[in-house]
This record gives C-alpha cells, sequence and structure tokens, in this order.
C-alpha cells in the first residue's frame, strides 16, 4: 500500500481499513511511506499494532520511503524498515 499526504487522527480510520485490506492478501505487508509528508502518534501507532498483528500471523509488515526519524522508532518496535 502506497498512502499520500498527511496520515494523522482525521484519515485514520480509512488509513486503517486499508491496511486490513492489506492483511487479508497474502505475503508480507508493504507500506511505502515515500509520498507522506507526516505522521501523528495515531498513525504511528497503527503502524505498530500492525507489526504486532503481522507477528501473531506469522507475517511481516515492511515499511518503504521512512524517515530517518521514524526508522528509529519503528526499528525498536520491530518492524523491518
Amino acid at each position: 500500500m502506497k498512502p499520500a499526504g498527511d496520515i494523522n487522527i482525521k484519515n485514520i480510520g480509512s488509513f486503517y481499513r486499508d491496511l486490513e485490506k492489506e492483511f487479508a492478501g497474502s505475503g508480507d505487508v508493504v507500506i511505502d511511506l515515500s509520498a507522506v509528508k507526516r505522521i501523528d502518534l495515531a498513525a504511528a501507532q497503527v503502524i505498530i499494532a500492525a507489526g504486532r498483528k503481522g507477528k501473531e500471523l506469522k507475517r511481516q509488515i515492511k515499511l518503504k520511503g521512512v524517515s530517518p526519524d521514524l526508522k528509529k522508532l519503528f526499528a525498536i518496535s520491530g518492524i523491518k524498515v
């Protein structure tokens, strides 16, 4: 999936639904954040929770196009960047 613009509390519902669709498929879930300008705490929490769900389902969450600051946060959470 490749969201664009800002991911924040105003649109986190649609981001979450798109992420759920990715989990409905098979294989690893890849989130390309290269077109995302900013994310807020709600978006970070949803991505981290997706990482936990991926582990439960024996699937990986892979992030692409992540800023250096977010790389640290997601790496600590066990999400491949």
